[in-house]
């Protein structure tokens, strides 16, 4: 693999990302929780409770994918799952007290990770770099 690959770059930029939020992590003694669990915390932090095929469209998962993280979440106590009021055969996620308390850690850690993301970039490049990656990612 070349490394002006832009595939490779983009690659490399995830797995330093990962890396900075597991060590973040852990430095908050929250280690069994991965990157992935925070993207749907941060769902469920905007967006209240969520039927689960909403939340796999938001974090743009397959449903295979996050309901094993669901799952977790559920056995850390952070979530729970309940039948919706109105129609009871959607299952709705929503947070729990435990999985509330997060938020402060998370939003501190979203914070140092813009940060170090755009840390050596300018406001206009940040800006071109996001349009140019939603660009790719649409074509998907």
């Amino acid at each position: 693999m070349k490394p002006d690959n832009l595939a490779y770059l983009i690659s490399v930029a995830r797995e330093k990302m990962s890396r900075f939020i597991v060590s973040e992590l852990q430095r908050h003694k929250i280690g069994k929780l991965v990157p992935s669990h925070g993207d749907i915390l941060m769902a469920l932090y905007q967006h209240g409770s969520l039927p689960m095929k909403d939340l796999v469209r938001m974090i743009r998962k397959d449903k295979s994918t996050v309901t094993p993280l669901v799952e977790k979440l559920i056995n850390l106590g952070y979530v729970d799952k309940n039948q919706d009021e109105q129609d009871l055969r959607i299952k709705k996620i929503a947070l729990t007290f435990k999985g509330r308390s997060l938020r402060p850690i998370f939003d501190e850690i979203s914070e140092k990770l813009y940060q170090r993301i755009y840390k050596n970039i300018s406001v206009e490049e940040g800006k071109t770099l996001r349009l140019l990656l939603e660009k790719i990612i649409a074509h998907w």
